[in-house]
């Protein structure tokens, strides 16, 4: 990465030749530092510190070759500045023209563009960018423009993890009649009907699917026509096939190749209707969640859930409990133990001893008569330790879970009703409070509740991936 540049050297001529495009910015003196961060067709990129604020802004140079040129550049600053603040677009400041340029302050973005991250990208981070672009279409859109430039360069994956739709050089309203750059975008990334001039927010939307399918499987879906001359791509994608996400990365939830197989139909009109369509197809969290016939003590989790009795006896032969004591070792039971008796419906946090996971939450769902008899657990019990196992690992930060079929092994719950509450709790939870949890595991070895999990979820509209 550059080095900071003092403004002085920049109006002295003792900066690098790359800094020479911002002699002439009009507001140069009310920065003290700056930094290239790049170039491209349609301008050059600076980060400045402006002076008493503090503030690091970005600061788009856009070279006025001619009259269209400069028609161009008035656009997208007009555009940008119509539009209303939105945490996934980058928000202008400021326009100001010198004699041969105009230049565009605007927001600095502290992360990278997505097509510099490592392709393929997790399920989790690949959903978000997705979702995180298609909210930023979605304003776009309502406001009666069209990007006609979606790809990996053009949204940058912030050091939190959001994305921000940029550069809109080549936006145009829907209305426009202006035959300036009438066909513009990247040929990868256009839609068929872009490469004749005819585009409307369905064409955004099949960019968006030529990126999500990058961002899944670090292929395009169409490379085999990229190289063809321009004129010809149209007729080649409507002969053209593609393979399923889940063929190149198996695993990936049957939903996103049904979402992927929609945005990238050749007809507009067989698109997703809106942006907001797409979002709705999309999950509102981040958090993975996934289904395998396991062991949960050989889960490498963060922490593993056991459903545990009042007395938290890991003792009872054939109880997950035991397994994960033997697993775990004397640690976790005497850990336990120091708990005992706890409240059904709770959830008690202990050391996860020899495990790979670093805890054990030990979800109290079988009550315990005064002979010492386990009774069946209650559904109200197991709701809410459920719950409560979400609670605990967002309290302590963690990243991924696993969680056994609460409730099937005393015969208190029917793998159906297991298998509906479990899916409600989680997505409720997730949807609701957003944890940093990325994956959530449910071990089911038992056939007939994986089987209920997975229909439970396909009701639901989760993104179940298979496989863990």
């Amino acid at each position: 990465m550059s080095e900071w540049i003092a403004t002085d050297d920049i109006a002295h001529r003792r900066a690098p030749e790359k800094y020479n495009g911002l002699r002439d910015f009009p507001s140069l003196h009310r920065y003290r530092a700056w930094r290239y961060l790049g170039s491209g067709a349609f301008g050059v990129v600076f980060a400045g510190v402006r002076d008493g604020l503090g503030r690091t802004e970005a600061v788009k140079r856009l070279t006025i070759a001619d009259q269209s040129v400069r028609h161009l550049s008035l656009m997208e600053a007009q555009l940008m500045a119509n539009l209303p603040p939105h945490p996934h677009l980058v928000t202008l400041y400021n326009a100001e023209e010198s004699d041969d340029a105009l230049y565009l302050t605007m927001q600095f973005i502290d992360g990278k563009p997505v097509d510099k991250l490592e392709l393929p990208q997790p399920l989790e981070r690949a959903i978000k960018l997705t979702r995180d672009a298609a909210q930023a279409l979605q304003l776009l859109h309502a406001q009666g423009f069209v990007h006609r430039d979606i790809k990996p360069a053009n949204l940058f994956c912030k050091a939190d993890g959001n994305g921000v739709l940029g550069d809109y050089g080549v936006a145009r309203h829907v209305s426009s009649k202006d035959g300036v750059a009438r066909i513009a975008g990247t040929p990868a990334y256009m839609a068929p009907e872009a490469f004749l001039g005819d585009v409307a927010p369905a064409s955004d939307l099949w960019s968006l699917g030529v990126m999500l399918y990058e961002l899944l499987t670090g292929k395009r879906p169409f490379e085999s026509v990229e190289d063809l001359p321009i004129q010809e791509i149209p007729a080649a994608l409507f002969k053209a096939t593609f393979q399923f996400p889940s063929v190149l990365r198996p695993g990936l939830p049957s939903k996103l190749d049904d979402l992927v197989a929609q945005l990238l139909a050749y007809s507009p009109k067989d698109r997703p209707a809106s942006a907001t369509a797409v979002m709705d197809a999309m999950p509102r969290y981040n958090t993975v969640i996934s289904s395998m016939a396991a062991d949960i003590s050989k889960l490498e989790v963060d922490a593993v859930a056991v459903s545990a009795n009042e007395r938290l006896d890991m003792s009872i032969p054939g109880s997950v409990a035991h397994s994960v004591a033997e697993a775990g070792g004397e640690i976790v039971v005497r850990a336990a133990q120091s708990y005992a008796p706890a409240q059904p419906g709770t959830v008690v946090v202990t050391p996860a001893g020899t495990l790979a996971a670093r805890f054990v939450l030990h979800a109290i769902t079988l009550r315990v008569d005064q002979r010492g008899v386990l009774a069946q657990a209650r559904e109200k019990d197991v709701r809410r330790a459920l719950w409560m196992c979400f609670r605990k690992a967002h309290e302590l930060q963690l990243k991924s879970l696993g969680l056994p079929a609460f409730g099937t092994a005393s015969g208190g719950l029917s793998p159906d009703e297991a298998a509906r509450m479990m899916v409600d709790v989680t997505h409720t939870y997730l949807l609701e409070f957003r944890p940093p949890l990325e994956r959530v595991v449910f071990a089911l070895p038992d056939k007939m509740i994986a089987l209920a999990f997975k229909e439970a979820a396909l009701e639901r509209g989760l993104f179940l991936v298979s496989g863990g």
